[in-house]
């Protein structure tokens, strides 16, 4: 009997314990179901490393630091997953809605921001410090006047540098997309002073002890801020979710945790020679994967861009040289003409942005964004490499093939538009590799190419020389075979035309 009775009593216990799983698993459900998300299931995040120790790449080569665990855990309670997208700083407000559900990188509330987005209730409380050269004497607001400052473009450092240059016009501002660039300038000499918030420079000014020291803002009149999370304007739900889950955060412990974990805890890793500089950007966690993922990226955005480039830009060159058919501009050769003056009269990056935030905002493939916008501008270029090789070709071609009863578009097709492609392949290969170095500005798409690794390692290191140069190097080594390549290609094709 007392047997059964205890059988019977663990199965309550069992039950009453699935059933409390289950209601807070449906709980979670229910309240991930009060808001949407851009992916369902899934909060989209967006973040800007190089803020230690609230953003940095962690040893996985993933994103890291106070900020990213801070909204791990908020994700948890709203019974959501969590994907982090890094990108550039000044690109986040303009990310929140279309490209992430919401933002976190050590973001100051402010007024002007207020105007784009909704914030979560603060987080965190931050003061902005200034960064000086050890032994400097820079301790008042007034001996910033006349100094080269610097600040990460974007935030609200960048704002106070901003004041400060419209009162004095001998003072001069330097903006930079990360601050551990900045802080590498401020260490040759090259800027003065860096105004960035209390806890990322006492980070700095611990990991370069001895090289910079870190000044209260106090001591400069700056005045208290509050970090939040950035939302999309009118999102009541899902704020109301977030600011329960930061309640319950700082309410069971967590948040004092990941305070101890970041926060309070010894930040960042820096090596002296050059062989512990090689192994912690190439060696260590195995990094060298994340140059080789960089490097395939590159070459899969440079690759699929110079296809979609080749057949658009033969496209424009037919349209273009119906004017030369006619004797006279036609409506197509202007639409040709006109696409070719806009995409070769702007710079790429804008393209590209505006590709990214505005014709495709709805897309969430930034590798689909990259080849597109890449493609739409090479197109541009090789219009004009075709059109040099179909106005190359010998006018008694066309003539030719018209004779032997081929249609015009016959004779361009199967007899002018291969000499055409043989004239311009060497052309064509020429821009397909400075395609690839162009693809360089991926980065401002949250897509982490060969160049951006090389920022996030030289980011997590705090040596930038290691790691930008051996970027360099492997871009080099890619470009010399495929230039190598070319030279084999051109050989062939003069040996046949000797034929």
């Amino acid at each position: 009997m007392k047997t059964s009775t205890r059988f019977f009593s663990w199965i309550m216990v069992c039950f009453i314990a699935v059933s409390i799983v289950c209601l807070s698993l449906a709980g979670y459900e229910a309240r991930a179901a009060e808001f949407k998300t851009i992916e369902p299931g899934v909060l989209t995040v967006g973040t800007s490393t190089g803020f230690p120790p609230f953003e940095y790449i962690g040893d996985d080569g993933n994103p890291d630091g106070f900020d990213v665990a801070f909204i791990k855990e908020v994700g948890k309670r709203l019974g959501l997953k969590v994907k982090v997208q890094d990108m550039e700083f000044n690109a986040l407000v303009a990310s929140v809605g279309n490209k992430t559900d919401v933002a976190i990188a050590g973001m100051t509330v402010t007024d002007e921001r207020k105007q784009a987005v909704d914030f979560s209730d603060p987080y965190y409380d931050a003061v902005q410090y200034v960064l000086v050269r050890k032994g400097s004497n820079m301790r008042s607001i007034n001996d910033l006047h006349g100094a080269t400052l610097a600040a990460q473009l974007g935030t609200t450092g960048n704002l106070l540098a901003d004041d400060i240059v419209k009162a004095n016009s001998q003072t001069v501002l330097k903006t930079y997309d990360r601050f551990p660039e900045a802080v590498n300038d401020l260490k040759a000499g090259r800027v003065d002073a860096i105004i960035l918030d209390k806890t990322p420079a006492q980070t700095f000014e611990r990991i370069y002890s001895g090289e910079i020291e870190a000044v209260s803002g106090d001591e400069f009149g700056f005045e208290v801020e509050k970090y939040a999370v950035a939302m999309p304007k009118g999102s009541n739900q899902l704020s109301s979710a977030i600011n329960k889950a930061i309640a319950d955060l700082k309410n069971d412990g967590t948040y004092d945790r990941i305070i101890n974990e970041y926060i309070n805890a010894d930040g960042g890793e820096r090596s002296n020679t050059i062989v512990d500089q090689f192994v912690s950007a190439f060696i260590t966690s195995n990094r060298w994967s994340m140059y080789l993922n960089g490097l395939l990226l590159t070459m899969q955005i440079a690759f699929f861009a110079a296809l979609v480039g080749i057949v658009i830009g033969t496209l424009l060159a037919l349209m273009r040289i119906t004017k030369n058919h006619k004797g006279k501009n036609t409506i197509l050769s202007l639409i040709s003409g006109i696409y070719i003056d806009i995409i070769r009269g702007t710079p790429l990056v804008l393209q590209l942005l505006i590709m990214w935030f505005i014709i495709m905002k709805n897309s969430k493939d930034g590798v689909l964004v990259a080849v597109v916008a890449f493609g739409l501008n090479s197109a541009a270029y090789v219009a004009e490499i075709i059109r040099a090789g179909i106005l190359a070709v010998d006018s008694g071609q066309m003539e030719a093939g018209r004779s032997m009863g081929f249609t015009r578009a016959q004779t361009m097709r199967y007899i002018v538009l291969p000499q055409a492609l043989k004239n311009s392949l060497p052309p064509l290969c020429n821009e397909f590799i400075s395609l690839l170095k162009e693809t360089a500005i991926v980065g401002y798409v949250a897509l982490s190419d060969l160049t951006r690794v090389a920022n996030q390692i030289s980011s997590a290191t705090y040596q930038p020389f290691v790691p930008l140069i051996g970027a360099a190097v492997i871009y080099f080594v890619v470009i010399k075979i495929l230039t190598l390549l070319l030279g084999v290609l051109e050989r062939r094709l003069r040996r046949s035309d000797i034929r």
